[in-house]
């Protein structure tokens, strides 16, 4: 069982795909992750999925408790 463990703790991580928690459609994968902030909940990917569109002008929500 200690093999197994360790074998385990030696393996790459799972990728893994991001959707949008309104649509379900995917926005990205792992294989984009820049960075994460656990402090905020915020992960930054390098780039997104064909499907995500992007407006020209930026946009910050100021909803409470979201940071842009």
């Amino acid at each position: 069982q200690q093999e197994q463990q360790e074998q385990w703790a030696d393996a790459a991580p799972m990728p893994m795909v991001f959707m949008c928690a309104g649509c379900r459609r995917p926005v990205g994968d792992t294989s984009s992750w820049v960075l994460s902030d656990e402090e905020s909940g915020c992960i930054l990917l390098r780039s997104a999925a064909p499907s995500v569109v992007v407006d020209p002008e930026r946009k910050l929500s100021k909803l409470p408790g979201e940071y842009g």
